[in-house]
């Protein structure tokens, strides 16, 4: 979406916010407006499908008085919402899922990692952050933060993974972290802080 569209839009859903106003927008990151502008689109649609529940509700008793229950199954409430928020319950964060495509569309994500390929796009809302991962040859870290003692992120490893690790970035920084035990196959674990060796 053109950002003059998503700034009258952010202007709309935060009304008399200094942040959405002409002379403080540019300044904003790039990725702070877009989870602006998708956590604003999300509370709307929340409200509308609010407002649309009782008409839903008179539907679906509409219908289901008009069919026979023991040829045709009960319809519920929801069958005639428009509005339901998609269900995001157990996704990785569009942070996360942003620094998955990034990788991707640069084909940088060994075909070991593409286990979790639906999953993680399906939550990008592109705005990737600047340090998209580290990456080793049984282990990567995406979208890594610095903590103390370490890097947070989604680790995606397999089992050989376990122990020191030499890890670089798309961008050319290099950095040495311990992976944990692996107790599995191949694992994809969000919010997982890596210490730095030494």
């Amino acid at each position: 979406m053109p950002m003059d569209k998503i700034f009258w839009q952010l202007k709309r859903f935060y009304p008399g916010s200094s942040e959405f106003d002409l002379e403080n927008f540019h300044k904003l990151p790039y990725e702070y407006v877009v989870i602006a502008y998708r956590r604003a689109a999300e509370a709307h649609q929340a409200e509308l499908h609010a407002q649309e529940r009782p008409s839903a509700l008179l539907a679906s008793i509409y219908v289901n008085s008009k069919i026979d229950s023991k040829k045709s199954k009960r319809y519920k409430l929801e069958d005639f919402c428009l509005y339901k928020p998609l269900n995001t319950e157990g996704l990785a964060s569009s942070r996360y899922g942003d620094a998955y495509k990034a990788l991707v569309d640069q084909k940088k994500i060994p075909a070991w990692a593409l286990f979790c390929y639906k999953d993680l796009v399906a939550t990008a809302i592109g705005a990737p952050p600047s340090l998209l991962a580290f990456i080793s040859e049984e282990a990567i870290l995406l979208a890594p933060e610095r903590v103390e003692g370490g890097y947070k992120g989604l680790l995606i490893a397999r089992e050989a993974a376990t122990g020191h690790r030499d890890f670089r970035s798309p961008c050319g920084a290099r950095v040495s972290l311990v992976v944990p035990h692996i107790p599995t196959k191949i694992v994809a674990i969000e919010d997982k802080v890596l210490n730095i060796v030494g």
